[in-house]
């Protein structure tokens, strides 16, 4: 999943990679982890998008060009779903926090 977190990547492309039926994976799957494969990597991508967007200059958009999103809208939704905040303001929060961070640090 991690090699192709800049892509969409298919519940049937990740199991035929595997070697397992898609049913069987996605039950031995959500046993060890608590979730389906498809929440997983998406839960990954917001991850690093957080990254980006506290560590680059990137836009949204490019952002979520980079993540294998087509559309930044479903981007922003799928973002807001697992943090709570639109990408806009996840970037406002951490660079207010790092500021914050840096006067404290002086």
């Amino acid at each position: 999943m991690e090699e192709h977190i800049g892509t969409e990547l298919s519940l049937a492309e990740l199991t035929a990679y595997i070697g397992y039926s898609v049913s069987h994976f996605s039950a031995v799957f959500h046993k060890q982890t608590g979730q389906s494969p498809i929440e997983y990597f998406n839960r990954m991508k917001i991850a690093r998008a957080q990254e980006l967007l506290r560590t680059t200059e990137l836009k949204v958009n490019q952002i979520c060009s980079r993540l294998g999103y087509e559309d930044p809208f479903y981007f922003s939704r799928l973002f807001r779903k697992y943090t709570g905040m639109s990408p806009r303001q996840f970037r406002e929060s951490a660079t207010n926090e790092q500021m914050a961070d840096s006067t404290e640090q002086t």
